[in-house]
């Protein structure tokens, strides 16, 4: 399927059920063709499995000709999922070690987790957030700032969260629609 690609990315997103491929940020981008051979000589199967229900990540796109042929995404380690089939390809032990490694090496994180940076960005700003909820009723009246919210986290033994793509967060509180969190990397949230 995937024969004569000369470009592949990998990227921030899943597959299509809840990604948009052409708007998410590419975390890699091979388009050596020794790169990319090497690149596919680690996808070794096992067996197929009928899959998980989630999107996957990180997403990997094949592409020939400038024409995307395959969208794709890795699940939870374990296994590929490729658009249009109807499961998934499971990986063999030592494929899936190379495929770890290799993306750690590249790419800089530990896909094992499954979620794509700007999701993991969006639940640590929505944590941020169900912090300042009981705000008013445990502090002063005023708005929390995010030095107070830092101590609180620092209080209960956690660390701050803080936005995977190295985004610095901002806090905005009104008494109409509570606070929001903003990150400078993922701005478009």
């Amino acid at each position: 399927m995937v024969r004569g690609a000369d470009k592949i990315v990998i990227r921030d997103g899943g597959n299509l059920c809840c990604s948009n491929p052409d708007a998410e940020e590419a975390l890699f981008e091979i388009t050596n063709k020794a790169e990319i051979a090497e690149f596919n000589g680690m996808f070794r199967f096992k067996s197929q499995s009928p899959g998980c229900m989630c999107c996957g990540y990180p997403g990997i796109d094949w592409w020939r000709g400038g024409e995307r042929i395959a969208v794709s995404a890795i699940h939870h380690g374990y296994e590929l999922r490729i658009d249009g089939k109807n499961f998934d390809w499971v990986f063999s032990r030592d494929s899936r070690q190379r495929i770890l490694r290799w993306m750690q090496n590249h790419c800089g994180e530990d896909f094992r987790r499954g979620i794509p940076r700007k999701m993991e960005c969006l639940d640590c700003r929505q944590t941020i957030v169900r912090e300042t909820w009981d705000w008013p009723a445990t502090h002063d009246e005023r708005a929390p700032t995010m030095d107070a919210l830092r101590a609180v986290f620092k209080q209960k033994g956690k660390d701050f969260p803080s936005c995977p793509s190295g985004g610095e967060y901002t806090l905005t509180f009104d008494k109409e629609s509570g606070a929001w969190v903003y990150c400078s990397f993922h701005h478009d949230e």
